[in-house]
């Protein structure tokens, strides 16, 4: 054989998972559609910004569930 054996093509190549920028992904929604994604807990946010993002999900979704403390 010349260049030895070649590699199993399979179907389901493209389905295989990518790992895709979280960051990136949030950004482009706000910007291109005006859709915002916030995590309540990021520390980027000042104690108000994160307290008015937790009462928007509130008003708009309802509560969170809260984590259960193990210990």
């Amino acid at each position: 054989m010349i260049g030895g054996p070649k590699s199993p093509i399979s179907s389901l190549g493209p389905m295989q998972p990518r790992t895709i920028n979280a960051e990136g992904t949030k950004a482009y929604g706000w910007k291109a559609h005006g859709i915002l994604v916030v995590n309540a807990a990021d520390p980027r946010l000042t104690w108000p910004e994160r307290e008015l993002v937790k009462q928007l999900g509130e008003k708009l979704y309802g509560r969170a569930r809260q984590e259960v403390g193990h210990g």
